[in-house]
C-alpha cells in the first residue's frame, strides 16, 4: 500500500501527519515549559535537525539560548528567562540569587539573570550574571520547572550585591511571606561558608537581628520599626510589654516598648480604627498614663528614610527620663 506523502512545513517530502504530529508534541511540551524547547526534547519528539533549523530560519521558533528555542507566540517572561538560562548553562545550574527571590514574588528582577553553578562546571553562558559554588541539595529548590536556590539560600548570595535597605526588605519580604524562617536563613548561611568571613554574611545576620526579638512573621511595619531603631543607636525595646494595673491587672499590651523608663510604642497600620475601638484606645492609654507611662503612635510615616521625628523624640523621652 502506497502511503500518501505531502510538503511538509520544512520544505521536505514526508507523510504531512506525521509532521504535524511532532509540531504537536513540541508545542504541548513547551506550553509546560514557558514556550520554550530544547535541541534534544525537539528530537525526541520526532522532529529532525534539518526540520528544526527551517524553523528557525523561518521565524516559528526564535533561538533564546545554547540549543534552547521558544516557539513563536509564546509571551515573554521572567520565568521563561531564567529557564532559558539554566538550560543553556548545564544541568548544575540554578536561578539564585534575586534572580530567584523574583520568581517567588520578593523584590523585582534583576537586569539579568542570575545562575549558580557548580565550581568545576564549564558554563559559558551569554547574557547572565554567572556565579561558581557549591549548592548543598537541602538549599536547592524549584519554581515548576525552574531549577533555583531556596529563598533561605538566595538571600544569603543575594546580601554580598545589595545595600542594607535593599537586603532589609528581601529579608522582610521572604519572612512575612512565609518562604523562610529566620533559623533557616542563618542555617543557609552557615552551610555557604565554605570558610568564615564570606562576604554579605555579617549585614544579613544584622538586618535579621530584629526577627530574633520576639516579633511575630506578618508584621513587617514593626520589623522594620524595630531596625530604624537600632540604626539610630537605641537600647533593644521588648516586644509586647505586658503592663499591669497595681491590682495585677493586665491592662494593656503594647507593640514595642521600654518598661524601665515606661516609654511605649504603637504602631498604627493602613486600616483607620473604628469609633467604637478609638474609645477603647484612649481609654487605654488614659489608664496607661494614670501608671505614668508615655505611649506614642508611630504610622508608616516615620518608617520613612528621611523622617526624623521619632527618632528626636526618642531622644528627649528616653535619655531626658534616664538623667
Amino acid at each position: 500500500m502506497i502511503a500518501l506523502t505531502a510538503v511538509t512545513p520544512s520544505g521536505h517530502d514526508g507523510p504531512m501527519d506525521t509532521t504535524r504530529t511532532a509540531d504537536g508534541r513540541a508545542a504541548r511540551l513547551a506550553a509546560r515549559r514557558h514556550g520554550l524547547i530544547t535541541l534534544p526534547q525537539a528530537l525526541a519528539v520526532g522532529l529532525t535537525t534539518d526540520q528544526i533549523q527551517h524553523r528557525t530560519r523561518t521565524g516559528r521558533w526564535e533561538i533564546v539560548g545554547r540549543a534552547v528555542y521558544r516557539i513563536a507566540g509564546a509571551p515573554a517572561s521572567t520565568h521563561q528567562e531564567g529557564l532559558a538560562a539554566v538550560l543553556s548553562a548545564g544541568p548544575t545550574a540554578l536561578v539564585s540569587h534575586q534572580s530567584a527571590l523574583a520568581l517567588v514574588g520578593v523584590g523585582s528582577p534583576s537586569a539579568m539573570p542570575h545562575l549558580t553553578v557548580a565550581p568545576t562546571a564549564s558554563a559559558r553562558t551569554p547574557r547572565v550574571v554567572l556565579h561558581r559554588s557549591a549548592v548543598p541539595f537541602v538549599d536547592r529548590s524549584s519554581v515548576g520547572c525552574i531549577p533555583t536556590t531556596t529563598p533561605a539560600r538566595s538571600l544569603v548570595d543575594s546580601a554580598s550585591l545589595v545595600d542594607r535597605h535593599q537586603l532589609a526588605e528581601l529579608v522582610d519580604g521572604v519572612i512575612c511571606g512565609g518562604l523562610a524562617q529566620p533559623s533557616a536563613i542563618l542555617g543557609a548561611a552557615r552551610r555557604s561558608q565554605a570558610q568564615p568571613g564570606r562576604k554579605g554574611v555579617p549585614l544579613l545576620r544584622s538586618v535579621l537581628g530584629p526577627w530574633f526579638q520576639g516579633i511575630q512573621p506578618g508584621s513587617p511595619a514593626e520589623v522594620r520599626l524595630l531596625r530604624r531603631l537600632d540604626d539610630w543607636g537605641f537600647p533593644a525595646p521588648i516586644s509586647q510589654v505586658r503592663v499591669r494595673s497595681e491590682a495585677g491587672e493586665v491592662i494593656a499590651a503594647i507593640d514595642l516598648g521600654w518598661p524601665g523608663r515606661k516609654v511605649g510604642l504603637e504602631y498604627d497600620g493602613e486600616q483607620a480604627h473604628s469609633p467604637r475601638h478609638l474609645a477603647s484606645d484612649i481609654a487605654r492609654e488614659e489608664r496607661l498614663r494614670a501608671l505614668g507611662w508615655r505611649i506614642e503612635r508611630v504610622d508608616k510615616h516615620d518608617l520613612r528614610p528621611s523622617s526624623t521625628r521619632l527618632r528626636d523624640l526618642l531622644m528627649s523621652l528616653l535619655y531626658a527620663r534616664a538623667a
